[in-house]
């Protein structure tokens, strides 16, 4: 009995503090409370800088700063294009180039550019972007739609 008395003592100060007040006399404090859960991610930024960088025959460079994921890493980005004008869900994300989806961010406030090729030179295409975080038609977890930009190859 004094053994296991002894044990549930010495159980007991493990989980609580212990100090000495002025006069010497043992103040006990209850145990922290454990941490909450953790603050969900957050959205994903938004790109608001998107421009044409550049026009070629067949090509079109854009320029865009890249954001946050939500989680506090570089997102990846959605990069999508259409004949003028531009309809985000009919569009087709960019498969040839620099810009084909999915685009790999680097480095948070980085400037990027990126070039889509395959393009009909004479043509008034569009172009928008989204950045995103998880794999695109699983788990994806967006931003909200980039300024749309327009260029001619």
């Amino acid at each position: 009995m004094q053994l296991r008395l002894a044990a549930l003592i010495v159980g007991f100060a493990a989980s609580v503090s212990c100090q000495l007040d002025q006069g010497g006399r043992a103040a006990v404090s209850p145990p922290a409370s454990p941490p909450g859960p953790p603050e969900p991610p957050g959205s994903p930024g938004t790109i608001t800088d998107l421009a044409v960088a550049a026009v070629t025959p067949g090509s079109v460079t854009l320029s865009f700063t890249e954001v946050d994921d939500g989680t506090g890493q570089p997102a990846q980005y959605d990069v999508r294009y259409a004949v003028a004008p531009m309809s985000w869900g009919a569009a087709p994300s960019v498969t040839q180039g620099s810009c084909a989806t999915p685009v790999s961010g680097t480095t948070i406030g980085a400037d990027r550019t990126c070039t889509i090729l395959g393009l009909t030179s004479g043509t008034r295409y569009q172009f928008q972007v989204v950045a995103f975080r998880g794999t695109l038609n699983r788990d994806a977890v967006f931003g909200e739609l980039s300024n749309v930009v327009e260029g001619q190859p």
